[in-house]
C-alpha cells in the first residue's frame, strides 16, 4: 500500500510484532507547499531539540537552492 502525506503533515508507523514492516520514506515539494515547508525546515534549524529528525548543518542548503528556484521560477 502506498500512502502519500503533504510536507508538514504529522505522522508515525506502528506494526504487529509478528508482521515484518518495510517503510521508506521521502519528500515530494510541491510549490503550493513551499512557503510552509521554508517555515518548518528553518524552525527546525532555529530549534534543532522540537523534533525527532536530525536536520544537519546543510538543511540551511536546501533553503538556500528552493528560494533560488523560487525567484527563478
Amino acid at each position: 500500500q502506498t500512502v502519500y502525506l503533504e510536507a508538514g503533515t504529522i505522522h508515525f508507523v506502528f506494526r504487529a510484532a509478528e508482521h515484518p514492516t518495510f517503510m521508506l520514506g521521502g519528500h515530494i515539494l510541491r510549490w503550493s507547499r513551499i512557503e510552509l515547508w521554508m517555515e518548518i525546515v528553518l524552525n527546525q534549524l532555529k530549534f534543532p531539540d522540537t523534533s525527532n529528525e536530525d536536520l544537519l548543518p546543510s538543511g540551511s542548503v536546501y533553503v538556500e537552492t528552493i528560494a533560488g528556484l523560487v525567484r527563478d521560477r
